[in-house]
Formats: structure tokens, C-alpha cells, sequence
């Protein structure tokens, strides 16, 4: 005769399950004790479920998948550990198979097919909900960080192109404020340059003879309107020069035949070469003109050249107080001189004396009698009962560079 089949019985309600079962399907609690139960008797009371409430046959429970109701009420005690007071049953089967507390349960086989699966009465862990708090706000919150920094990237590059704009824009503007002031700087030089080479120029110009092409310079200018290279004087005779209201020079003679001198004062006295230019103008009268080489002390030994209002010119020599016409002539361009004012000038180079009037060439003649002397101013008194001469603006050159 074989065994009897080992059943498990409910540590709670009492109740036997076959060897297979794995929850009781009377009360749905975990079967952790086998059992070989021959008989009710030998079933200890300990395995009595003293708190299991009693079960009415009429009673209608849910149904477990087990042949049976179940109830859901937590099991207080597991059947292997005796209650407090209580000894360890004894007498049981060899068949009794126990599972101590805490270890692995047997396989849980698949619930029948059609019917609702028991209950899982294994300790689970709790899944805890993401500490970054709702999930759709955590969504969010990445959400913007993304956009923020995309935003913060675009800023980043604007700002980056911006500054490498300016400081592109700046150092066009420093390279275009450099070449500007370079370039003002070039034009201020060159304007500079093209000023002092138009000073030097003028200068040159200035100081060129525009009556001879050879090398001379200024030796001095006086616009005769107060005492300087010419100075005032007074003769017996009533003859005189002398500066009328600041305007010119004035040379008077009284009496006809005569002649009167002013000479230059305060420079060199004894030039060779030289050219005299001077405006003139015959306020009444008959000739002024200009003395040059004059040598002597108490009378004249010079060269005078007069022109006159009537269109005459004339050339003499003085010596010992007495005067020798060398050259005379007369032209329409002179003529009807009086009361006008003309650029007259004439040069003295080696023998040749050479007048201009207005920068026109009226002659040219040799003569080697004087060599050198002092120069000036004088009229001449031919026929009227006065002469006299205005005179402004004398310049003097003489050769060589200054």
C-alpha cells in the first residue's frame, strides 16, 4: 500500500490542499508547510488556526482558482515560528517538509486556464516617483533649457559677430582716420611745400631782373613815403625833395635850366652794375629822371638820364658843373606824360645804359665815361618856371645772388 499523499495544510484556516497547491484554497493564505495527513488525528493543534473566523457553507466568497473562497485578512504569524508561550509542535510526520521564514518559495505554477490569478502576496519594492518631481514639468523644464541654450548659442554669436563688426568697423575707421590723416597730412605738407616752393618762387621772381636774364638780386625797395634810403633836403636855390603826406617823394626845381639831385642814403653808395625801377610822375614842369655813377664830391661826375612830358629823352654826362648830352630822342610813348604816372627804370651794365618805360625798351647806348658812383633821383628844369616830379615804390637791383 503506497503513501498517503502529502497535503498541505493551511497554517491559518486549517484547511488541507493537495501537495501542488501553493495558496490555500479556502482562505487564499501561502502554503509554507507540507504535510502527510493520514488522518485528522494526526494533524498537530498547533497548525489550528486559532484567529480563523468560522466559514458559513452558505457563505458566498470570492472564488481563488484553488476549489475555494478566500478571505484578505493579513496572515499575523508565519506557520513556522511558534507563537509567544508556545513550544515547537513535535510528533510530526518524517513527510513534513517546512520552509523556514525567509526563503525561497517552490515555483508558482501558472493558474488555471479561464480563471483569474491569485493573489501575490510577495513583499514588493516600491517604485518611487523621479526626484525631479512631475514628470511633464521635468519635460518642460529640459524643454527651456534646450531653448535657452540655443538662445544663449544665437546670442552668443550675434554678440561674438557684433564685437568682430565693431572691431572690424573700428579698425576700418582707425585705418581710414590714419589714412585720412596721413592723406591730410601728406596734402598739408604738399600744401606746405607747393606755399614755401610759391614763396620761393615769388621770391625768385621778386628777386629776378626783369630787365636783364643774368643773376641779380634786390639789393633794396622803398615805397618813399617817409625818410629811409631817401632822405629830405633843401637847396639855396629853393630846390628840394621832400615827402608829401605819406605818399611819395617829391623833387622841386625853380629855376629853369637847372638841375636837382637826390641821392640814395644809409647803403652802399658806389655800384658798377646796376638797375634802378621806380613809378613817376611829372606833376608840372618839364623832365625827371635818375642819376647814376656819381663819383664826385662837390659837383656831379655822373650819368643823367631825364624824360620829359613833351616825349623827349635825353642822356648827359656832368662833370665839373657842367652837363654834355650824349644821346637824345623823343617817342609818341612818352608823349603827354604830364600829370601820369609811369613804371620808368633804366640799367647800367659795364657801358650800356638802356631805359624802359612801362617795361618797354625805348633805347640802348654805350658810353664808358663813368665806371662807377652813387645813383639817385633829379629833375630838370628846361623851360618852366618850376618842375616838379612825384616819385614811390624805388627798387634796386644789382647782380649776383643776394
Amino acid at each position: 500500500m503506497s503513501d498517503p499523499e502529502p497535503k498541505i495544510r493551511c497554517p491559518r484556516c486549517g484547511n488541507q490542499e493537495a501537495r501542488t497547491g501553493v495558496y490555500c484554497g479556502n482562505c487564499g493564505a501561502p502554503l509554507h508547510s507540507v504535510v502527510n495527513v493520514a488522518n485528522d488525528s494526526t494533524i498537530p493543534s498547533e497548525y489550528e488556526a486559532p484567529n480563523a473566523p468560522p466559514v458559513a457553507s452558505s457563505e458566498q466568497r470570492p472564488f481563488t482558482g484553488y476549489g475555494g473562497p478566500v478571505s484578505h485578512t493579513p496572515i499575523p504569524l508565519s506557520p513556522t515560528q511558534p507563537r509567544s508561550g508556545q513550544n515547537q509542535p513535535t510528533g510530526l510526520s518524517d513527510q513534513v517538509i517546512q520552509y523556514q521564514y525567509g526563503s525561497t518559495p517552490p515555483y508558482l505554477p501558472p493558474p488555471p486556464s479561464g480563471s483569474n490569478p491569485p493573489p501575490d502576496y510577495r513583499p514588493t519594492i516600491p517604485v518611487l516617483p523621479p526626484t525631479g518631481g512631475n514628470s511633464r514639468k521635468s519635460s518642460k523644464w529640459r524643454l527651456w533649457v534646450i531653448v535657452g541654450s540655443i538662445i544663449a548659442v544665437v546670442l552668443g554669436s550675434i554678440v561674438a559677430g557684433a564685437v568682430g563688426f565693431i572691431s572690424h568697423s573700428n579698425y576700418v575707421t582707425a585705418q581710414a582716420t590714419t589714412t585720412a590723416h596721413a592723406q591730410a597730412t601728406g596734402t598739408a605738407v604738399a600744401e606746405a611745400t607747393q606755399t614755401v616752393s610759391a614763396m620761393q618762387t615769388a621770391t625768385v621772381t621778386a628777386n629776378e631782373n626783369p630787365y636783364d636774364n643774368g643773376s641779380w638780386h634786390v639789393e633794396f625797395s622803398d615805397p618813399l613815403i617817409k625818410p629811409s634810403y631817401w632822405r629830405e633836403s633843401k637847396a639855396p636855390n629853393s630846390a628840394d625833395c621832400t615827402f608829401i603826406n605819406s605818399q611819395y617823394y617829391r623833387i622841386t626845381e625853380l629855376k629853369p635850366g637847372y638841375v636837382y639831385a637826390c641821392e640814395v642814403q644809409g647803403t652802399s653808395t658806389d655800384y658798377t652794375d646796376v638797375t634802378m625801377e621806380v613809378n613817376m610822375d611829372i606833376l608840372q614842369g618839364d623832365c625827371g629822371g635818375f642819376v647814376l655813377r656819381d663819383s664826385g664830391t662837390t659837383n656831379f661826375a655822373a650819368y643823367f638820364v631825364f624824360i620829359c612830358q613833351n616825349g623827349a629823352y635825353e642822356i648827359d654826362t656832368a662833370s665839373k658843373g657842367s652837363f654834355t648830352t650824349i644821346l637824345t630822342g623823343s617817342t609818341p610813348t612818352l608823349s603827354g606824360s604830364l600829370g601820369k604816372s609811369q613804371l620808368v627804370a633804366v640799367t647800367l651794365i659795364g657801358n650800356i645804359i638802356t631805359l624802359f618805360v612801362n617795361k618797354n625798351r625805348i633805347f640802348q647806348h654805350a658810353d664808358s665815361t663813368y665806371t662807377h658812383g652813387s645813383i639817385g633821383l633829379s629833375v630838370w628844369d628846361e623851360y618852366a618856371p618850376m618842375t616838379q616830379v612825384a616819385f614811390s615804390n624805388a627798387k634796386v637791383w644789382t647782380p649776383g645772388a643776394a
